[in-house]
């Protein structure tokens, strides 16, 4: 009796185990990568692409067919992301605690820039610091955060370690609940384009202001809640910028 009832609990076991995993199912979402932002502005016309590795890594960028640029990977992080037309130019990633701490940026082999990250208790970068190595003026960047990551503040400032003045203030005041474009990309690289655009985000800002200037975001998504238009409007509703936006898909 007690082997009958040892056999019945195994077989239990198998066929209950094998009854769960049959019910998971893998999933299914897929992963979106920008690999082209058209920027209307005007007259003028911007572009950005970006090509990818089989791990969906950006390995180059280019900027209007004529700014070409390669990124190289050691150990899974950025090392070093080089101007691939002449190589003259080149940005070497450094670490610290497995953080991005600094770049350094070169050109004709000389060392002229360093651009330092450093953290919050969340590990959200909180500023990010530019300095001309030969001049020692800098570039400072601090920014501030909701509790889902998105950064509601953006201080610009300038001058040098003793003195800066600020420049501009940026507050992002509201936020959709959709996805953010960049919010697949590698994150050192996300960190590399903070300066020029909002690729930490999590979510898209619908209003912000700087100064006097409020701009309001129109945006047109597919069907998994990626942005594929923006309209930037401002306080009188013109239109400023349209951008559209193209994806690489990961299944």
């Amino acid at each position: 009796m007690k082997k009958h009832f040892l056999i019945s609990t195994f077989l239990f076991l198998i066929l209950g185990c094998s009854s769960i995993e049959d019910s998971i199912e893998p999933s299914t979402e897929k992963k979106y990568y920008v690999k082209k932002n058209t920027t209307e502005i005007g007259g003028d016309i911007q572009v950005f692409e970006y090509r990818f590795d089989l791990n969906f890594r950006p390995i180059e960028f280019f900027k209007n067919n004529s700014s070409y640029f390669k990124i190289i990977y050691s150990n899974a992080r950025v090392d070093k992301i080089i101007s691939s037309y002449d190589n003259s130019y080149f940005s070497i990633f450094e670490y610290e605690n497995n953080k991005l701490t600094n770049i350094k940026s070169y050109e004709n082999n000389s060392h002229f820039k360093n651009t330092s990250y450093t953290y919050d208790q969340y590990n959200r970068v909180k500023k990010i610091e530019e300095c001309n190595i030969s001049s020692d003026l800098c570039e400072k960047y601090e920014f501030e955060y909701n509790l889902l990551g998105n950064i509601t503040k953006w201080k610009s400032l300038s001058g040098n370690s003793n003195n800066y003045e600020i420049n501009w203030e940026l507050n992002n005041l509201s936020f959709d609940v959709m996805k953010h474009p960049f919010l697949n990309f590698d994150d050192d690289f996300k960190l590399y384009l903070l300066i020029n655009n909002n690729s930490v985000n999590i979510n898209n800002v619908i209003k912000n202001k700087r100064a006097e200037e409020t701009n309001k975001y129109i945006y047109e998504y597919n069907e998994d809640g990626y942005p594929i238009k923006v309209q930037r409007y401002n306080v009188d509703n013109t239109l400023i910028s349209t951008d559209f936006i193209e994806y690489e898909i990961q299944e």
